[in-house]
Formats: C-alpha cells, sequence, structure tokens
C-alpha cells in the first residue's frame, strides 16, 4: 500500500478514487430517489424522466472526469516530487564523500605539520647546544 517513501501507490489511489465515486454514485441515487418518486407522482412523462437521469449521469461522468484528472496530476507532481528528492539524496551523497576526502587531506597535512614541529624542535635543540 505504502511506496518506498510512505507515500501511497498510484493504484492504492486509483481504487481509493473509485470506492469514493462509488459511494458517491450511490448517494446521488439515495438522495435523487424520493425526487423521482415525487416527478412520478406528478405523471411526469417517461422521456422527461430519462432526460433527467441522462443529466444526472453526465454530471456525476464529469465529476468522474476531474477527479481523475485531479488524481492524475496529483500523481504527476508526486513522480516531480520524488524524483527531486531522488537527485538532491545523491548531490548529499556526493557532498558527503567529498568532505570524507577532505577530512582525510587535512588529517595527512596535520600529521605532517606534527612532524615538521618535531624536527623543528630537534633542530632548535641542536642549534641550542652550539
Amino acid at each position: 500500500m505504502f511506496g518506498e517513501r510512505g507515500l501511497v501507490e498510484p493504484a492504492t489511489r486509483r481504487e481509493e478514487l473509485m470506492r469514493s465515486v462509488g459511494w458517491a454514485v450511490l448517494a446521488v441515487a439515495l438522495v435523487g430517489a424520493p425526487a423521482l418518486a415525487a416527478s412520478a407522482d406528478r405523471n411526469d412523462p417517461l422521456s422527461e424522466k430519462i432526460k433527467k437521469e441522462r443529466q444526472i449521469l453526465e454530471k456525476l461522468q464529469g465529476e468522474i472526469k476531474e477527479k481523475k484528472q485531479r488524481s492524475e496530476e496529483a500523481q504527476r507532481k508526486e513522480a516531480s516530487v520524488l524524483q527531486a528528492l531522488d537527485e538532491a539524496d545523491h548531490r548529499i551523497k556526493l557532498r558527503r564523500e567529498d568532505l570524507t576526502r577532505v577530512n582525510e587531506k587535512l588529517r595527512e597535512k596535520d600529521r605532517e605539520i606534527a612532524e615538521a614541529n618535531i624536527s623543528l624542535q630537534r633542530l632548535r635543540e641542536r642549534i641550542a647546544q652550539r
């Protein structure tokens, strides 16, 4: 269910969207049922009922299409963010490797300085003995 970074995978999101759409259709049907019964009481012609149902279905199709587009856009943005994070992780890794090399060179230079100081001290002692 969750991807590498803890985000919901696209397939799961689609399933969740379809479940939500299913519930929305059911809710519209339940809310619309009394309206249909009331219209039947008024003896609306069958073609008028079909026209109203078609309008409801077209509206639902539009909502489904809109939600699908938003979902796809969110997936594109998620992919873009994940790619940016991967690139940032790679740059950080390279910087850490650079830092490790620089620190090793600094330690080597510190050893060289320490050795030079010891040699310098020995030379000063020899000069002082003369």
